[in-house]
């Protein structure tokens, strides 16, 4: 399934999928990038709608019921420890972190959401 998620480009789009792993179906999602960069939300000429859009893509992925985590960046999903976990022979697996794709989610929109306020006080 397709999410548009614009705001870190006019097209940024996530995506949602099942997989089946031991029988059991779970929710992937490839989450685009929702950083905000240095990105300006309060009269943004280029952008006019862009502090719409970063709202609008938090909204749509915390409405995301993720079981598994992936990303544009492996940063953002900590793929590197998840894979290292994996190769240690973890008997559950690491990419099954539905905890983690919300605390990303909430951490964007926290960071937007502060900086939004900061640009409409004046504070760059």
């Amino acid at each position: 399934k397709t999410h548009f998620t614009f705001g870190h480009t006019k097209g940024a789009t996530s995506w949602t999928m099942e997989a089946t792993e031991n029988g059991k179906k779970y929710t992937v999602v490839f989450a685009s990038s929702a950083t905000t960069l240095d990105y300006a939300f309060v009269n943004n000429q280029k952008y006019p709608q862009i502090a719409e859009d970063f709202a609008s893509t938090y909204a749509t992925l915390k409405a995301i019921k993720a079981d598994v985590f992936l990303s544009s960046h492996g940063g953002f999903f900590d793929l590197t420890e998840k894979a290292a976990q994996l190769r240690a022979g973890a008997k559950t697996n690491p990419f099954i972190d539905p905890q983690g794709f919300q605390r990303f989610v909430a951490r964007m929109t926290r960071q937007f959401e502060e900086k939004l306020a900061a640009e409409r006080a004046g504070k760059k």
